[in-house]
C-alpha cells in the first residue's frame, strides 16, 4: 500500500475563515449518514442486550434437529 497524502485536507487550516466553515459544513454533508447509523446501531445494540435470554432461547430452539428428523445419509455418514 502506497502513503496517504493529507497535504490536501491539512491546507484548509491555513484558509479563510469563511472557507474553513464552508469546507467543515461539506464534510459533515457528506458524512451525515454515518451519525444515522451509529444511531440505528445503538438501537439494535440495545434491544439484542435487552432480550438476550429470548433471543437466546429461540437461536438454541432453531439450532436443534427436530425429534423426528430422518437419520443422516450420504457422503461421509456411516449407515446405521
Amino acid at each position: 500500500m502506497g502513503s496517504v497524502d493529507f497535504s490536501d485536507h491539512l491546507s484548509i487550516l491555513g484558509q479563510p475563515d469563511a472557507r474553513f466553515r464552508e469546507y467543515e459544513a461539506q464534510i459533515r454533508r457528506e458524512y451525515e449518514w454515518v451519525a444515522g447509523r451509529r444511531l440505528l446501531r445503538a438501537r439494535v445494540m440495545k434491544n439484542l442486550l435487552e432480550n438476550r435470554d429470548t433471543l437466546r432461547a429461540h437461536l438454541d430452539q432453531a439450532a436443534k434437529p427436530p425429534a423426528t428428523a430422518p437419520p443422516l445419509r450420504g457422503k461421509g455418514v456411516a449407515s446405521p
